[in-house]
């Protein structure tokens, strides 16, 4: 099928005699009275073509060097392209006369891209990397990496080598003789990514085996260097003990049996706090990570089952030694993230983080972070491995302590506060981005702006290089005013643009970014408390409109987030039923149909009620392969088991789940 690109200047007007040729046509330059063709290009087999030298130089350097120089094809006015054929001459004329080029196969397009490497025509090579990047698939990309090193397509280079990482399983499978004549620097650039598609670790030594015995004599030298790229923690005990320790290569080579058994003795320990490469990308899942009432639980979407991960110790869930805290941990690079903030007679002071290792099932204290006297409002998530921690000045906190209690004049600690709508209402306020670095464990601060200035309790959501700020209130006074702002923040070029306002203002929502959209739900409107019925809107950016989409009743509950999940939407809640059993309450999770519009339950567990009724819910992704995956009814217990206990077993525990607090 044919192919046709326009260029982005093709209306460029060269000579007064150019005009568009119908791209059905072979393309031949015409004389005209004025100008007169004055060269003529001697392609393969001795065809001719006739041209203009004006034309010619002005679209291609190669041109204007050899036409406008003292050589012989100046002088006689024929240049000899003898290494071209007639038709891919033509295109090439033709985009260079006209701006438009019919490309009529990949292999059309790779003689296209050779003779506008050789001409210097830019444009016409960046096209042609286009269309070869849209007829990538698995019988051609090793080929198509070949010929764009050759011809330093950087684009084409980088398309490539995503699409063969992303699919390597289907390419070895489908061109197996040409990956196993790859060199060793070429095969180790594929097994050493992150993002190399394998369905099992184990696959990678098998790999390096055949790539080996493909040429056993030679190659056998570079098995030391390739072995060190297999991920050892994350292939099978089993497979580690008769599979790779008996290898006759892994036997020959200290240094690599020597790792294998060290990978042996890690996993016998579950020592997994510190490992020392992640999983590859391909060998993570989606799971939705719960926080119920200190026990940590994954449900697997794709699976529809439920794991115990451990238990997060009671010290770093309610409120302890004068420092305010929250159930609210963040998922980020792997972890867990809750971020606090030590506050002494309401006044804000260094910040406290506490990390949870779902594979070693760790708590970490880390060490505090002074903090030049910020208010921590809230922190969030981007792209999945990027923290970050909006802050404010210290005055926000008696803004806020003003709103709240004014009128009651009791609280003698804070009398001081009702005084800061006089001192600085008038002007506004500034607002810190910061970033949270875990190899220094510092906050870095990113931008600094008096955007919001006091507004408080919007939604944030992440995505990209934007950070949406969506609704919440002001007050003026005592009055509160809920609003329906929505306000995108750029991160990389700090730059603020107002988007359409949502349908319903609200505060408090819950947002995710899910396949170019963005969601919100819940939240409470004016006039209302916490509502039964979650009347949810989403953003559409092609069209930039704000739309309702169903909403979902969750009954006696609360709303846990709205979470992005493997490209699709999820919301998670609480339910409780007092009247039938205080003591228990229910975690639901639902997912969002976008063709159907509808919402549909996924899982809803009963779990014994613990210190709180509610439970928190993040998105992440994890190597499965560390857990003992239960069925859903067992993530539960449904026995007589004490508040907040757990039947299900942990695999990297005992049978008695060991609550493990590090504090550095």
């Amino acid at each position: 099928m044919a192919a046709e690109v326009q260029s982005a200047d093709s209306s460029e007007q060269v000579i007064p005699s150019r005009r568009k040729e119908s791209v059905s046509e072979v393309f031949m330059p015409k004389d005209t009275l004025d100008q007169p063709c004055d060269v003529v290009l001697m392609v393969k087999d001795g065809k001719e073509f006739k041209a203009h030298r004006r034309v010619l130089s002005e679209s291609s350097p190669f041109f204007e060097t050899l036409l406008n120089s003292d050589i012989k094809e100046t002088q006689e006015g024929v240049v000899r392209l003898e290494m071209f054929t007639e038709s891919v001459m033509a295109t090439a004329l033709q985009f260079i006369y006209t701006g438009d080029v019919q490309i009529l196969d990949e292999d059309n397009t790779r003689d296209l891209m050779a003779v506008a490497d050789y001409l210097f025509l830019d444009k016409l090579k960046l096209l042609a990397e286009g269309v070869l990047v849209q007829t990538l698939n698995i019988s051609n990309c090793i080929s198509t990496y070949y010929f764009a090193e050759r011809y330093q397509c950087e684009n084409l280079l980088s398309s490539t080598t995503k699409f063969f990482v992303a699919n390597f399983s289907s390419v070895y499978a489908e061109s197996r003789e040409d990956v196993l004549n790859m060199s060793s620097k070429e095969i180790e650039m594929w097994i050493s990514s992150d993002d190399v598609d394998v369905s099992a670790e184990e696959d990678v030594f098998k790999i390096i085996l055949a790539w080996i015995d493909h040429d056993r004599s030679r190659r056998r030298r570079y098995f030391d260097e390739l072995f060190r790229h297999v991920r050892l923690v994350y292939v099978s005990r089993d497979f580690l003990r008769h599979d790779i320790v008996t290898n006759e290569l892994v036997q020959d080579n200290g240094s690599c049996l020597t790792m294998a058994k060290d990978a042996i003795n890690l996993l016998d320990s579950k020592n997994f706090e510190r490992l020392s490469v992640p999983p590859r990308k391909t060998l993570e899942i989606p799971a939705i990570v719960v926080n119920a009432g200190g026990n940590v639980l994954c449900y697997f979407p794709h699976d529809n089952s439920w794991c115990r991960l451990g238990e997060i110790p009671t010290l770093f869930t309610t409120t302890n030694q004068g420092f305010i805290t929250c159930s609210k941990f963040d998922p980020c690079g792997g972890q867990l993230y809750l971020t606090v903030q030590e506050r002494s007679h309401y006044r804000p002071k260094s910040l406290k983080q506490v990390t949870y290792n779902l594979y070693s099932n760790r708590c970490v204290l880390l060490p505090s972070v002074e903090e030049p006297r910020r208010y921590l409002q809230r922190t969030f998530v981007r792209n999945g491995d990027e923290m970050y921690a909006l802050m404010s000045e210290p005055c926000v906190m008696d803004h806020l302590l003003n709103w709240r209690f004014s009128g009651c004049r009791r609280l003698g600690r804070v009398s001081d506060v009702f005084q800061t709508e006089q001192n600085c209402s008038k002007r506004k306020h500034t607002s810190y981005l910061t970033k949270y670095k875990p190899e220094s464990n510092s906050w870095e601060d990113i931008s600094s702006f008096d955007y919001l200035d006091l507004r408080q309790d919007f939604c944030i959501v992440a995505k990209d290089n934007f950070v949406y700020f969506i609704g919440g209130i002001e007050w003026s006074g005592n009055e509160c005013t809920f609003l329906a702002d929505v306000d995108r923040y750029d991160v990389s070029k700090n730059e603020w643009d107002k988007l359409p306002d949502i349908q319903i203002a609200r505060k408090w929502a819950h947002g995710a970014a899910v396949n170019e959209k963005i969601y919100i739900a819940g939240g409470v409107f004016k006039g209302s408390t916490v509502p039964e019925s979650y009347q949810c809107e989403m953003y559409d950016e092609t069209i930039s409109e704000w739309q309702f989409i169903a909403s979902f009743r969750i009954g006696h509950g609360k709303f846990g987030s709205l979470l992005a999940v493997d490209g699709e939407l999820y919301a998670s809640c609480t339910i409780t039923n007092f009247r039938e059993s205080p003591m228990k309450y229910s975690v639901k999770i639902v997912s969002y149909n976008p063709e159907e519009n509808k919402w549909d339950t996924k899982t809803e567990v009963t779990a014994r009620r613990a210190t709180r009724p509610f439970a928190r819910f993040g998105s992440m992704r994890i190597f499965k392969g560390f857990f003992n995956i239960r069925p859903v009814d067992e993530a539960f217990p449904s026995d007589g088991s004490p508040p907040g206990a757990c039947t299900t077993q942990h695999s990297l525990t005992s049978k008695k789940p060991d609550r493990k607090c590090f504090i550095m």
